[in-house]
Formats: structure tokens, C-alpha cells, sequence
């Protein structure tokens, strides 16, 4: 911090402010992409995980609760976790979406021959 403060008043001592602003335009660019740009590319990504959602797909909770949709409101979700158990969550919690169980039971036979017949190999 020291350095930058001696090279601050080296350059202000000189007359030319071009110097700080060579270094201050890169960091506030930097700074901008950082705290603007990144957040507004994750919310809308979120946004078009939660808009893609159909009942029936398999999803996992920021809380790491796995469960199944049952049914979609516009801020609540309903996720049924066992048999008879439904879960009311917002939206904004979903972290990610699974592979619906529809594909997964179609699957999930087809894998356990396909693996069965890797390890006789």
C-alpha cells in the first residue's frame, strides 16, 4: 500500500495526471465487470433455469435438498422429496436441475448394462 501511495505522489509531483489515470481506468474497468457484469450473467442464467422448469424434473435446492417438481407457481416451487412429502420452496433457491426422472428411469437400465458389461472387460 506504501508503494502505491509513494507512486500516486510521484506522478501527481510530476504534473502529468495521465500516469493515475493509466492505472485507475484498468482497475475501475475491472472493478465494474466484477461487481455489474458477473452478477447480471448469474441472475440470468438463474432466470432461464427456473423459466425452463416443467413437473417432473429432478432438482437440487441451495439448501441440497433433492427432489422432484410437482408443481410451479411464479415465486414457489413444489418439490416432492419421498413419497408422499412436498416441499414448498422459492424459487430463488433452486441451484440446479437435474435430469428429469422421466429420462432417468428410461436410462437407468440401459447404464446398469452398459457399466455391467465395462467391468466384465
Amino acid at each position: 500500500m506504501n508503494a502505491l501511495l509513494q507512486f500516486f505522489a510521484a506522478t501527481s509531483s510530476s504534473g502529468s495526471p495521465l500516469g493515475s489515470l493509466v492505472i485507475l481506468l484498468p482497475l475501475g474497468l475491472f472493478g465494474y465487470y466484477i461487481l455489474v457484469v458477473q452478477p447480471k450473467k448469474a441472475r440470468q442464467k438463474h432466470s432461464a433455469l427456473v423459466s425452463a422448469l416443467q413437473p417432473g424434473d429432478a432438482v437440487v435446492t441451495s439448501g441440497g435438498i433433492h427432489g422432484t417438481v410437482v408443481h410451479l407457481d411464479d415465486a414457489i416451487i413444489e418439490i416432492e422429496v419421498d413419497t408422499d412429502v412436498v416441499l414448498r420452496v422459492s424459487a430463488s433457491s433452486l441451484a440446479r436441475v437435474e435430469k428429469s426422472t422421466t429420462d432417468d428411469a428410461a436410462t437407468d437400465g440401459s447404464n446398469a448394462t452398459d457399466e455391467s458389461s465395462k467391468k466384465k472387460k
